[in-house]
């Protein structure tokens, strides 16, 4: 008896419930009942498209198994759920032809990849699968255009962290389509963005409270730093719309990757001077996250070699102590100098603490130049919005709108990006330093002091303060 396998895949699963794959298989175990052939094999690719180019593991599978002689024939429900590509066709039809396998389709009957006819005949479906494809791609591309030009959301997949579809009165979801904010996750959002901004806290702390919080996803999972600092750097929090100036990869690369701003519908979680200034800090490339070292080590990255001037590194000995050392040589250091880190870091937080409350740090820390002191930006955004409106009202064509668009969004990317805003000491900090976490520490450190320098050891076995030298910034 012909041994066969099924094949069967849906390019997106809404409900997530596998439903449109399994009427697919129940059709393919019908034909093969009929043709007499027994099913010893079933892949599956659920919600995974043929036409994107990502890997398909069930589709992997079975070639693996065709190629094997595992199975000697193949049922799908249509061709075009094996192939939307033709040159993934080409591979399959050279390795039918080899190993003479047998396919048939629910839906378009048998498909004779072994006969010139059969395999012109799959050509012709396949390059149809394919033009169908990228047709369906440019009218959501242009659905997309005309929704960000109207300011409206896109809701399909899952919903945004912060917002929830609105429903009507009748319970159904509102026409056109429209979000609300939740009002607890927007609340985190807040908080999040006063912990990066304001308490100069890091993505993986914040991280790290949500998670003890239990705070999901939109999706169920876990955050990471990463995924955090996407969902932070959304317009739609700002209650706006982005689009990237071109569709056409090489002309975005041109512009480098210049985007326009749109108002949206969507209520803005977040103030637009409050966002630009979250993005601009998530996006700094100087800004990088403090190693591992320096998440134990509180003075890491000030703390300097009185003799080599090498920055010294956090290290702990046999028996378990927390030193400062320099480097060896081979390291760039001089290798000849260490310190006690515990009485280090107290010696040094006891000064910053003692000289915080001084009036000339205290103004030098919460000092900081306006975000946009020419209300360039601000002008340039509005127009980029005046001119979506026009658009969108007929009172300008497409080629007028995206002409202008480009002009203003190389404007817009010319700007230099806001300054991050003050950081604003807590009132009374010698009582609030004991609660606070390692990066709000280091952030307040950083605030004032330059470097610290460590001399060498006059003794042995014994912490002398005298070693320690602060350079202040003010």
């Amino acid at each position: 008896m012909t041994t066969a396998a099924i094949y069967c895949r849906i390019s997106k699963d809404a409900a997530h419930d596998g439903l449109g794959v399994e009427r697919q298989r129940a059709d393919c175990e019908a034909l093969a009942e009929r043709l007499g052939w027994n099913v010893t094999h079933a892949f599956t690719d659920d919600d995974l498209s043929a036409y994107s180019g990502k890997p398909r593991p069930a589709y992997r599978q079975l070639l693996d198994a065709i190629e094997t002689g595992a199975v000697d024939a193949l049922v799908a429900w249509h061709p075009d759920r094996l192939h939307r590509s033709p040159r993934e066709l080409e591979t399959f039809i050279d390795l039918v032809e080899r190993t003479r396998t047998a396919v048939q389709t629910c839906t378009a009957g048998q498909y004779d990849l072994t006969t010139p006819t059969g395999r012109m005949q799959a050509r012709i479906v396949g390059n149809v699968a394919r033009f169908e494809s990228e047709h369906k791609s440019e009218r959501i591309m242009r659905k997309m255009d005309e929704l960000t030009a109207a300011g409206q959301p896109h809701v399909g997949g899952t919903r945004p962290f912060g917002y929830r579809r609105a429903m009507g009165a009748d319970g159904l979801p509102t026409r056109p389509p429209a979000y609300e904010i939740v009002p607890a996750e927007a609340e985190l959002i807040q908080e999040a963005a006063a912990a990066l901004l304001d308490g100069g806290r890091s993505l993986a702390s914040v991280v790290a409270d949500w998670r003890a919080r239990g705070v999901k996803t939109p999706a169920g999972g876990p955050w990471w730093p990463r995924s955090l600092a996407r969902m932070l750097q959304s317009a739609q929090l700002a209650g706006l719309r982005e689009r990237h100036v071109d569709r056409d990869p090489k002309l975005r690369a041109a512009r480098k990757g210049a985007v326009t701003l749109t108002p949206s519908t969507v209520p803005p979680i977040l103030s637009r001077e409050r966002w630009q200034a979250l993005r601009g800090l998530l996006r700094d490339p100087d800004r990088r996250t403090a190693r591992s070292n320096a998440r134990v080590n509180l003075l890491s990255g000030w703390l300097r070699c009185g003799r080599c001037g090498h920055a010294l590194r956090g290290h702990r000995d046999k028996g378990g102590t927390r030193k400062y050392i320099c480097p060896t040589a081979s390291m760039g250091g001089c290798g000849r100098l260490s310190v006690l880190a515990d009485p280090t870091d107290a010696e040094v937080v006891g000064r910053v603490l003692a000289a915080i409350d001084s009036p000339e740090l205290r103004e030098a820390a919460a000092t900081s130049a306006p975000s946009d002191p020419l209300g360039e930006r601000a002008e340039v955004e509005a127009r980029m919005a005046e001119l979506a409106a026009a658009y969108a009202a007929g009172g300008i064509t497409s080629s007028e709108w995206q002409a202008s668009r480009a002009v203003l969004a190389d404007r817009l990317a010319a700007l230099p990006a806001a300054p991050r805003p003050a950081f604003r000491l807590p009132d009374n900090l010698a009582h609030a330093w004991d609660g606070l976490d390692l990066d709000t520490r280091r952030r307040i450190i950083g605030e004032i002091v330059e470097s610290v320098i460590v001399a060498p050891a006059r003794g042995r076995h014994v912490f002398d303060p005298g070693r320690i030298t602060v350079n202040w910034r003010a």
